[in-house]
């Protein structure tokens, strides 16, 4: 990956991935191995390079820093580390650089021809859910990234490695088998974390546009009733539009998208005590849309 580096097809944008660290070599093909590799030297959407910080810490101490091609002061990371350094880099270019679609903080998820979104905070167990929903035979549609195409309405699959956090990395490696949270990583600035790679119907399905069906918002609360309550649909959308990282750069194009949006899905406020009833209370708002009989 050293040079031009590697371009890979991921969802709606091809992306270059520059690097001499053999971290960040065994990190794609561990995360990226199964994705399109796109062998030319035109431009791409975007270009992410992984290095060390200055001259010393490639030898001492080594440390990862993303380039993205663009100031933007990060934490250089423990060379180990470098898996994350490469996915805040890629996270970085596509929340400031993308103006082709509205892009939220948001995971999607794909039930028949609809896509189910889940935006929430970090720590409310927005990617635990979409790994269960992946686990259980569902698309992944995206995992950090929402985007909605402005022209058409539709939600644009960017499926990339679901990031899980401290005991989430063993529940999913547990119930999808040990390994398939194909990397781990300890003492990070997030905790524990794991990547669980999309799978072959995921990186399949990245042209397969999905209909907006609902907004969900997930809480895991240990001890709790697995309930469910409606939620307004103007404050569906003014959360997804407070969460957008480009909503002032394409303006008027965002807003008439996440308005058009917003009166035609349904919201809901979940609240769950474990994974597995997480998924049914989502299965039953899918079966209540008619993407599940």
């Amino acid at each position: 990956m050293r040079g031009q580096g590697l371009k890979v097809q991921l969802g709606p944008f091809q992306t270059r991935i520059r690097s001499s660290m053999p971290e960040i070599e065994k990190a794609v093909s561990k995360l990226y191995g199964a994705f399109q590799h796109i062998d030319d030297e035109r431009p791409s959407h975007f270009d992410t390079g992984v290095s060390a910080p200055n001259f010393f810490r490639r030898h001492i101490r080594r440390q990862a820093y993303p380039d993205v091609g663009f100031d933007k002061l990060m934490q250089p990371l423990p060379a180990i580390q470098a898996a994350l350094a490469l996915e805040m880099g890629l996270n970085l270019q596509v929340a400031l650089k993308n103006a082709s679609f509205t892009t939220f903080h948001a995971a999607s998820i794909g039930i028949g021809e609809g896509s189910y979104l889940f935006p929430a905070q970090s720590g409310s167990g927005k990617s635990t859910m979409t790994a269960g929903l992946v686990l259980a035979g569902y698309q992944h549609l995206s995992d950090e990234f929402g985007l909605l195409d402005p022209a058409t309405g539709m939600v644009v699959p960017y499926p990339r490695p679901i990031s899980l956090k401290n005991e989430s990395v063993e529940i999913i490696d547990k119930l999808g088998g040990v390994g398939c949270v194909s990397i781990k990583l300890d003492g990070t600035p997030k905790g524990r974390l794991g990547y669980l790679p999309p799978n072959d119907a995921a990186i399949a399905g990245i042209s397969n546009h999905k209909i907006p069906r609902a907004v969900i918002f997930p809480f895991y609360s240990p001890g709790a009733t697995a309930d469910r309550i409606s939620h307004t649909n103007a404050d569906a959308v003014m959360k997804l539009i407070l969460s957008s990282s480009n909503y002032e750069l394409m303006g008027e194009r965002a807003f008439d998208a996440l308005t058009s949006m917003g009166s035609k899905i349904k919201a809901f406020d979940i609240r769950y005590p474990d994974l597995a009833s997480g998924v049914k209370l989502v299965e039953e708002i899918a079966t209540e849309m008619g993407d599940l009989p």
